[in-house]
């Protein structure tokens, strides 16, 4: 089994190394996902990397699948993940732990006692174990992609409240009614097989043929 990069520093020196890297994750703009990669990567020069941001993981599969990208950036919180992890066609490079922004149960001043909410399935869980005592008993659920997303909904007018975090709350101009801290992440990133990076130890040298005598 190939050795595999742990922490962030290991991950800087990693793409540092390379001449041009192109990581996909979750978009759009200021997701998590967005915001663990800019910060990793903002000490090597900018003409050197490129973030590709997509509306679903499933899109983010499907582009490392292609070749369209060579890297994938997956939390631990996405739900599927494991299609990532089990895929004959991908290689784990490592994982690097990040925390998150902060969360928020979101909305505008003007709206008192929401009725819909949009939130991604990673944070869902949030509406009633954290946020329940702003919400009522019948609330609606809309689903969204991201967090980011997620605001969007509520910005578009298609949703009361959201749980989102801290760039998508400032992005939309929402107001937070309640928060939460960011938490720790475990944050994997996956190569493409053909394309994979060797194995940081060498490989073993071939035995040399013997002739029989």
């Amino acid at each position: 089994m190939a050795a595999h990069r742990l922490g962030k520093d290991a991950f800087r020196a990693f793409f540092a190394a390379q001449d041009h890297v192109r990581i996909g994750s979750l978009g759009p703009g200021g997701t998590s996902s967005d915001t663990v990669l800019r910060d990793l990567l903002h000490p090597i020069p900018a003409d050197r990397w490129r973030i590709v941001l997509k509306p679903s993981f499933d899109a983010v599969y499907d582009d490392l699948l292609a070749g369209e990208i060579d890297y994938a950036l997956v939390p631990s919180a996405y739900t599927n993940s494991t299609r990532f992890y089990w895929s004959s066609e991908f290689r784990l490079e490592g994982a690097f732990v990040e925390p998150t922004p902060a969360y928020h149960l979101a909305l505008p001043d003007r709206i008192e006692h929401p009725l819909t909410i949009a939130a991604c399935d990673a944070v869902r869980h949030m509406i009633h174990a954290h946020f329940a005592d702003h919400l009522p008993d019948d609330l609606q659920i809309l689903r969204a992609e991201s967090t980011v997303q997620s605001a969007e909904i509520v910005a578009q007018g298609r949703a009361d409240a959201c749980v989102t975090n801290e760039p998508g709350r400032a992005q939309y101009g929402l107001a937070a009614r309640a928060s939460l801290p960011g938490v720790d992440m475990i944050w994997s990133v996956f190569s493409l097989r053909a394309t994979a990076s060797p194995p940081l130890a060498a490989p073993l040298a071939p035995c040399p043929t013997q002739v029989a005598s």
